[in-house]
Order: structure tokens, then sequence, then C-alpha cells
């Protein structure tokens, strides 16, 4: 017989809410976006299928998430009091780069 592993519930911040989900005033004022725009990056990160977060809550992540296109990192942590995922930075799309070639 073969060895299996228990299955574990997951986490309540694999799907969270799109009111679980918040940023900090500073977040939003150092990555320069417009409003409606942060709306749908946190609203798309609250929907995504296949999330890249941690089953164990670690202090701190970076999820990527695709928005119109443009793939945005947010910086984010848990806080376990409010039952909430902090989003803590916001870097916006760099200019496109061409990969590198090996020879």
């Amino acid at each position: 017989m073969p060895f299996r592993r228990k299955e574990k519930e997951d986490p309540w911040w694999y799907s969270p809410s799109i009111f679980q989900i918040i940023s900090t005033p500073k977040a939003i004022r150092r990555c320069q976006l417009r409003p409606l725009l942060i709306q749908k990056i946190l609203h798309t990160m609250a929907t995504v299928r296949f999330p890249t977060r941690p089953r164990r809550a670690r202090k701190k992540w970076i999820e990527p998430t695709y928005v119109e296109g443009a793939m945005y990192r947010l910086s984010c942590h848990v806080d376990e009091i409010e039952k909430m995922i902090v989003v803590t930075n916001i870097s916006a799309p760099k200019k496109m780069r061409r990969t590198r070639r090996h020879k």
C-alpha cells in the first residue's frame, strides 16, 4: 500500500473574499497607479484560480498578478488577527526586456 499524504484543508487565505484583501496607503502612494487599476489588481488577486500563496503562513511573499496584459508583483503578508491579506507594495511592470540567449 503506497504512502498517502493527509489531505489538509486549504487555509482561508487561499480563497479570500474581495473584502479580505487590502493595501496600505503607503503602497498606493508609492506605486502611482490609477485607483481603478489598483482595485482591479486587488480584485484579480482575490479571484485567481490557482494562487501562489504559501500553505503555511509565512511573514511575507510575492504574488504575481496579470491585469490588462501586464504583470504586477504584489508584496503581501497575512494579518491573522483581522483575517486579512495586506498588500504592502505594488511593483508596476518594467519596460520589455530581451531575453538573454545562451550560446
